[in-house]
């Protein structure tokens, strides 16, 4: 019996050790919180699906439940890092972009301003669309968007954050580029100084 005990306290400290530093790549409560560290104070991670994939920064010398706020929005399916620069692709999230141009402009109760007339193909087929006063409105009954809009693969941005100078704790000490082409991208990557031999290690392939 006592040896018994003897093995079930080992077993408790051992996970009361390892338990923090799991913490620091996964974390499940309310969904899905998945995280890894890429240098400093930069984190790539996603609460409830990988659509979601985020670069964020960390704002606390420990890297608590809540902490941090977004660098990179959705969808990061790319990254890569030494201890100079990070280099991200991604692909856009169109769906709250396109949801905001739909359903914030509120005319009454259940109607609201058609923005860009294209967007009507998001509608649900019971929608009704109509004209006043030269504008385009639209009485609304939902909608469920396509799943091409998050991620949007046919739109890649590039990302590099210079973090040369960058300071643990001193968050706007680095510098982000952003560019939507990638020969954009690699002419920066010549002026910055960027290795040739820094490439993508870390690729989402459900998103890429």
């Amino acid at each position: 019996m006592r040896c018994n005990a003897s093995k079930y306290l080992w077993i408790f400290c051992i996970v009361s050790v390892l338990l923090p530093f799991t913490s620091c790549f996964f974390w499940n409560k309310d969904g899905e919180r998945v995280v890894h560290r890429i240098t400093k104070d930069f984190y790539l991670e996603y609460y409830f699906g990988i659509k979601e994939q985020s670069i964020f920064q960390t704002r606390d010398t420990v890297y608590k439940e809540y902490g941090g706020v977004s660098v990179i929005k959705a969808t990061v399916f790319a990254v890569g890092n030494d201890e100079s620069f990070v280099i991200v692709k991604q692909h856009p999230n169109m769906e709250q972009e396109i949801n905001d141009r739909l359903f914030k402009s509120e005319q009454g109760s259940s109607d609201f301003v058609l923005k860009d007339l294209g967007d009507s193909i998001y509608l649900s087929k019971d929608d009704k669309v109509y004209s006043k006063n030269g504008k385009w409105y639209h009485k609304s009954n939902g909608w469920n968007p396509p799943d091409s809009l998050c991620p949007n693969k046919k739109i890649t941005n590039y990302y590099i954050l210079d973090i040369r100078n960058y300071k643990i704790g001193d968050y706007d000490s680095y510098k982000m580029y952003q560019f939507d082409n990638k020969a954009d991208f690699e002419k920066k990557r010549q002026e910055l100084g960027v290795s040739d031999k820094l490439d993508f290690t870390m690729v989402s392939k459900e998103v890429e």
